[in-house]
């Protein structure tokens, strides 16, 4: 699977606080609109004409396992993120969700408006505004399964209708 788009450089700990702020987590249009609020005002402004990859530093999707977290970026429409590093719940989530998480470690060369290129099944991500990318270790066979079939209960449901009915 290879995604394409421009990025939006965010800092280190990037909390789910801030991502899918509580308030707004019962409506996807609301939660939309005030995503990354606390940090950037009009977030959703900057993905509105551009598939845009959120590019962080470390520990991003810290703080409390709220999944509505993924539900916030995604609702934006942004389809992938790369850290430097992931809180451990929110990769999960991600994961479950959908949304892949790449893990790449040399993100310091990433500018915001970089367009990049992402092939999470070999692991290779390309910064085609500057000519550079670097590898990464590519997303699991089981992840990229539950991401391929649009996230883990999509996943689940398939296949027990399989099951069901064979």
């Amino acid at each position: 699977m290879i995604y394409r788009g421009y990025a939006y450089r965010l800092g280190d700990d990037i909390n789910t606080d801030v991502i899918a702020p509580s308030i707004y987590s019962d409506d996807e249009g609301l939660m939309r609109k005030h995503a990354f609020e606390a940090i950037i005002k009009d977030f959703y402004k900057t993905t509105e004409n551009k598939k845009t990859i959120i590019v962080a530093s470390k520990n991003f999707g810290c703080g409390s396992s709220r999944e509505t977290a993924v539900t916030a970026i995604k609702s934006l429409g942004v389809e992938i993120v790369v850290a430097g590093s992931f809180a451990r719940i929110f990769y999960r989530n991600a994961i479950n969700g959908a949304l892949p998480p790449v893990v790449f470690e040399d993100y310091t060369g990433i500018s915001s408006d970089d367009e990049l290129e992402i092939d999470i099944e070999k692991g290779i991500l390309k910064n085609i505004t500057k000519g550079t990318g670097g590898s990464f270790t590519p997303i699991s066979s089981n992840a990229l399964k539950i991401i391929k079939s649009g996230g883990l209960l999509a996943l689940l449901k398939k296949e027990l209708i399989e099951e069901v009915f064979r």
